[in-house]
């Protein structure tokens, strides 16, 4: 009976230990279940999805950004092509204007040379005497054959009053292109007065044909826009006589 008292509770602990035991075990199988399905060998699995989707969207980010730079280019392309045609087109006018004004140009100076030969036909009260004192005796009987209105444009030229404005600049322009011309060995400029729109030349060429190419050289430059020239000339001993008479 003792013995028995004895082993009551020797029994009852082996059966609580058996039981905490068992308890203990479940736990750690489960947090070792646990753990295996979070471990780094299913972390990459994750991983590798999220970066190939990843490349994809970049990939395909990608291949939008290039096309839609390759549609940039076209556009620009096509751009460059309009840009091109309408500088072709404003050429073209631009070229069709010029030879229209060229055109008006002539057809004013045509104008101006029928008026200016009319003119001729009209009674002058300047007589020759009074020409032949505006220059040196070697032009007397160049500036006398002038009739008309020419006449009357001669005598006001030498009457009016020292031109400083257009006057100065002309004749800076023609005296500076003849001196420096490459023809300019051959002639001698011997006078020049320029006033309100109107210049007297006189030149004494020596060797032909000096002043033909300095004439046709400076009526190219930009600042010459003289409508109306009359001239006369004559040879003396081996030279030439030239008397012109230009207006705007």
């Amino acid at each position: 009976m003792n013995i028995l008292k004895l082993l009551a509770p020797l029994g009852l602990g082996i059966i609580i230990g058996y039981f905490l035991f068992t308890n203990k075990s479940n736990i750690n199988s489960s947090q070792m279940i646990q753990a295996e399905q979070i471990t780094p060998s299913s972390i990459p699995s994750k991983s590798k999805e999220q970066q190939t989707k990843q490349i994809n969207n970049t990939s395909n980010k990608s291949i939008i950004d290039i096309k839609n730079s390759e549609n940039i280019a076209k556009h620009l392309v096509r751009e460059a092509k309009v840009n091109n045609i309408e500088s072709k087109e404003e050429k073209d006018l631009a070229l069709k204007y010029a030879k229209l004004e060229k055109q008006y140009s002539q057809s004013q100076q045509h104008i101006k040379s029928l008026t200016r030969q009319l003119g001729e036909f009209d009674e002058s009260d300047v007589t020759n005497e009074e020409l032949a004192e505006f220059v040196p005796k070697e032009y007397e009987n160049l500036i006398v054959n002038f009739k008309g209105d020419t006449r009357n444009q001669i005598s006001k030229l030498h009457n009016d009053p020292e031109d400083l404005d257009w006057g100065y600049e002309a004749s800076n322009n023609i005296t500076f292109f003849i001196t420096t011309h490459a023809y300019s060995y051959g002639v001698n400029l011997q006078s020049l007065i320029c006033k309100n729109s109107s210049c007297e030349l006189l030149i004494n060429e020596k060797e032909r044909p000096s002043w033909d190419n300095i004439f046709q050289d400076m009526t190219k430059q930009d600042w010459w826009k003289f409508t109306s020239i009359s001239s006369s000339s004559y040879d003396k001993d081996d030279n030439i006589y030239i008397y012109s008479f230009m207006s705007l």
